[in-house]
């Protein structure tokens, strides 16, 4: 996010493509942490 907010003042496409890619990793991080969460709640107690 950072990154695209720094190419915003020089260059818009390069931009929006920056934001794009890290707003697609932050969706698959937020994916695993739910795949994750999901799985640790289904292991048995001990």
């Amino acid at each position: 996010m950072e990154r695209a907010y720094n190419f915003r003042q020089t260059d818009a496409a390069i931009s929006d493509i920056s934001e794009y890619q890290a707003i697609k990793l932050l969706n698959k991080i937020n994916r695993l942490n739910y795949l994750y969460r999901g799985d640790a709640n289904q292991l048995p107690m001990q």
